[in-house]
């Protein structure tokens, strides 16, 4: 499982309106221990769509979580 801290539409407007580059970002998140974050699931999501043909069914799952570090991080 993983959580996605910032998306890649995000970073795309980020980086468009100033200098950061993914290594900002990734030093960052190291330099505030990301990985020791705590985080509370709300629910699981289950995403169902026919990407190829209507016989082959692709299956995504989501958790939606809120996080008060992982924001705090985002801040930075």
């Amino acid at each position: 499982m993983y959580i996605t801290t910032i998306s890649t539409a995000e970073y795309a407007v980020l980086s468009s309106l100033s200098s950061i580059t993914i290594q900002d970002i990734n030093a960052i998140a190291m330099a505030s221990d990301i990985q020791a974050s705590s985080f509370v699931p709300h629910c699981v999501a289950r995403f169902r769509k026919s990407l190829v043909t209507p016989a082959v069914v692709d299956e995504a799952y989501n958790v939606p979580a809120s996080s008060a570090d992982l924001v705090a991080i985002r801040q930075r």
